[in-house]
């Protein structure tokens, strides 16, 4: 591998730990290197997180048969509780929640029903507090 894709996939890598555990989709990187004058081409981009994702310092999320992946720094992969996932239908923020109510259910469907839920891989829709509060106001 050349040294640039090594820098570019370093600063890529340094960009997605900066952001505390907020998931990015390719897109927002893109335009985050654009926008600091550094850009990184689409196909650079997924090549690099391909790599991070199998160094398991990137976990991948797939939000929706129709939507893009959207990705998350993993300081420890060891560490990485097992969560599900709320996503906004309105704003789209996709939020980690690690509830024993859930993990509940998982376990009744596991006994129950034969059948193993992935908690990283599963997503709630509906819509968020602030989305749903700015609805209400707008009923107002």
């Amino acid at each position: 591998m050349n040294s640039y894709v090594t820098r570019q996939r370093e600063a890529l890598k340094d960009y997605l730990r900066s952001l505390a555990g907020e998931h990015v989709n390719a897109e927002d990187i893109v335009g985050h290197f654009a926008a600091i004058g550094e850009p990184i081409g689409r196909a650079t981009v997924y090549r690099c997180l391909s790599m991070l994702e199998r160094e398991g310092c990137v976990q991948r999320y797939v939000t929706g048969t129709h939507k893009a992946s959207c990705f998350q720094y993993i300081d420890a992969p060891e560490e990485t509780h097992e969560h599900f996932h709320l996503q906004c239908e309105r704003c789209g923020t996709l939020q980690h929640v690690e509830c024993h109510t859930l993990s509940d259910m998982e376990r009744h469907i596991r006994q129950s029903h034969g059948f193993d839920v992935n908690p990283l891989r599963t997503v709630l829709y509906g819509v968020c507090h602030d989305c749903g509060q700015a609805g209400m106001k707008g009923k107002n």
